[in-house]
């Protein structure tokens, strides 16, 4: 479980996605950390090798990668060794800290097909009705590149309250006119609550359920799911790949792709499935 991220202490580099325009477009941005105490790089002598290793001292899992290289490498909260060489070899030499050329991605490789699975409330209270309907909107890569990703769009009328739609831990929030917050499960996934007015806090955990802020404006409420995904970078230069979960109605689980009025349910079952 994810235990309260000190900012002050841990400056976390983090994908911030930002809106930009009046289209809602949210703009990923790889934020290298300026001070460098969220990792700690080392070299041990080993058994006759020299291993690579980098210490986590956050709760936050990472991907990390040298730029340039194809390689990932997991980093978990705590030691990580990341690589290991004879002791005698041209390798071992090298120096082994943070720079630039090394890039690291909140949250960690996941399965689609076990997050699929998974199954989220809708973010109104339990028994009522909401109008949503599948969507994409438009990413900006970079300067030159752009792309549209599925999203959802949940109608709500100003002052609405907004539920959890999944246990899990506030890792972020990014301010424009209003807030946006990202929350990370133990599986390796997020979502963005899209523009809100909400007291949250980075590292607090919420439940399936609970009150996270309130609908301001005409516009839809817009929610993004996404997690790790390295082909989708390669293939996109997007680090994460969304997705449309299931969410539990009272016709049962269903996945949200084309325009539909649901009766949410929010059970004990729901609740359970995070560990």
């Amino acid at each position: 479980m994810i235990k309260t991220i000190n900012l002050h202490n841990i400056l976390l580099s983090v994908v911030l996605f930002c809106c930009a325009t009046a289209q809602a477009q949210f703009q990923p941005l790889i934020k290298m950390a300026k001070e460098r105490n969220a990792m700690t790089f080392k070299l041990e002598k080993n058994n006759g090798y020299i291993q690579r290793i980098v210490i986590n001292e956050s709760d936050m899992d990472y991907v990390m990668r040298y730029k340039g290289d194809n390689r990932f490498f997991s980093i978990r909260p705590g030691k990580n060794i990341i690589e290991q060489f004879p002791a005698n070899s041209q390798e071992a030499k090298g120096k082994f800290q943070q720079h630039e050329n090394i890039l690291f991605y909140p949250g960690r490789e996941v399965k689609e097909s076990k997050v699929g699975k998974v199954v989220y409330a809708l973010p109104v209270k339990d028994g009522s009705t909401i109008k949503c309907k599948a969507a994409k909107d438009k990413v900006i890569v970079n300067r030159e590149d752009s792309l549209r990703v599925p999203c959802v769009h949940f109608q709500l009328n100003e002052g609405d309250s907004i539920y959890a739609v999944r246990t899990g831990t506030v890792c972020f929030i990014t301010y424009d006119r209003l807030k946006s917050f990202y929350v990370y499960h133990n599986d390796g996934s997020f979502e963005l609550y899209h523009d809100l007015e909400s007291n949250l806090k980075v590292g607090q955990h919420i439940k399936a359920g609970d009150y996270v802020g309130t609908k301001l404006g005409q516009k839809p409420f817009k929610m993004f799911f996404f997690y790790f995904d390295q082909e989708t970078l390669k293939t996109t230069k997007l680090p994460y790949k969304t997705f449309s979960p299931l969410f539990r109605t009272s016709n049962g689980d269903i996945r949200i792709e084309d325009k539909h009025e649901l009766h949410a349910v929010i059970d004990d079952k729901l609740k359970r499935q995070e560990k």
